[in-house]
């Protein structure tokens, strides 16, 4: 870790160090062990956030020294691309 990427989170309380981004309930494994398989077996696309929304978001969480990507499986939104450019180009 960075810690001088994470100093604005160590003195700012209100500042998140990370962001755990579920992009997606949707996977296409069905693994065994898998603790979200009830909630994969639902996911719905229309139910995930939109770009705007990503984009509101990300204009509003200040700098973001690491963004962690979860799912499902992430790679499923074609447009994964374009939530990590909202947040690269919003949140640093």
């Amino acid at each position: 870790m960075n810690i001088l990427g994470a100093l604005p989170a160590l003195i700012d309380a209100r500042q998140p160090m990370f962001l755990i981004l579920v992009a997606t309930a949707r996977c296409n494994a069905r693994c065994g062990f898998c603790f979200y398989a009830g909630e994969v077996s639902r996911a719905d696309p229309a139910s995930e956030l939109t770009l705007d929304e990503h984009r509101r978001i990300s204009q509003g969480c200040g700098r973001i020294p690491y963004l962690l990507l979860s799912g499902g499986e992430p790679v499923l939104r074609e447009d994964l691309d374009g939530i990590i450019a909202l947040y690269i180009r919003n949140a640093g």
